[in-house]
């Protein structure tokens, strides 16, 4: 457990995550830092539940990760060998597209949420704390897969 709790007190403090960390403040509480600075009681009140609610956003996200580990090791080792045909048609079929033989049109997609307003509401701020476990996972691939690893082990 304190090793899990040290791996991801660094991993929110790594270069990948802690630039972010008010963006997504500013985003949930939906109020910009001089409102903040004013200290209004129920404004404050607000950005407690909303960061309760983005916390509890991403940790959906991460048990949902950890109590399926063992689970999901398990169904791959049982279907390996399909899994391993399905990975080399794909990497084939990336390859190809890689080399300009064909185009992957969904491959160049970009999709955006340029009006967010997630601040709004307590459901805003557990969407995008849900959205944020899935754009930080990467940051935190290494310590993640070993902490999961650990629990599918147990």
């Amino acid at each position: 457990m304190i090793a899990a709790f040290v791996a991801g007190f660094l991993s929110f403090i790594s270069p990948c995550v802690l630039p972010l960390v008010p963006g997504y403040i500013s985003l949930i509480s939906g109020a910009s830092v001089e409102e903040l600075k004013e200290g209004d009681s129920k404004l404050m009140k607000t950005v407690l539940l909303h960061s309760v609610m983005f916390i509890l956003g991403f940790t959906v996200v991460f048990e949902t990760l950890g109590a399926t580990a063992s689970w999901l090791g398990q169904l791959a080792n049982d279907y390996r060998k399909y899994l391993t045909w399905v990975a080399g048609i794909l990497i084939i079929i990336f390859g190809i597209h890689l080399m300009g033989l064909f185009k992957i049109k969904t491959l160049y997609a970009d999709k955006r949420l340029h009006s967010l307003g997630g601040g709004k509401s307590p459901i805003g701020a557990f969407l995008i704390g849900f959205a944020f476990a899935f754009g930080w996972t990467p940051c935190i691939g290494p310590l993640l897969s070993g902490i999961l690893t650990m629990a599918a082990n147990a």
